[in-house]
């Protein structure tokens, strides 16, 4: 099991959302990525909060050893339409 933990700010004067999407990736041939089947859509976990400050935790399942990645992305949207996406990579090797 991977764990995650993605914390998040916003300014109380123009937040209203924040949204999280996170895929699973194994590396194949230490340059190939396969995306990691997480039980969803696309291999692809979203979540939403309203809360001003917050965060995301999930556990994904890994099977087996090898190394990983998270590909991960993080929306914050304002009162005035403006959105800002924050996207990261975390790599761990699983042994």
């Amino acid at each position: 099991t991977a764990n995650l933990l993605v914390e998040y700010y916003g300014y109380a004067s123009e937040f209203t959302r924040a949204e999280v999407s996170v895929k699973i990736q194994k590396r194949f041939l230490l340059v190939i990525w396969n995306d990691v089947d997480i039980g969803y859509a696309n291999n692809e976990w979203t979540a939403t909060s309203y809360d001003l400050n917050g965060s995301f935790y999930k556990e994904f399942p890994i099977s087996k050893s090898g190394y990983y990645r998270a590909l991960i992305t993080v929306k914050v949207y304002g009162r005035s339409g403006e959105v800002d996406t924050i996207e990261f990579t975390k790599e761990y090797d699983y042994r």
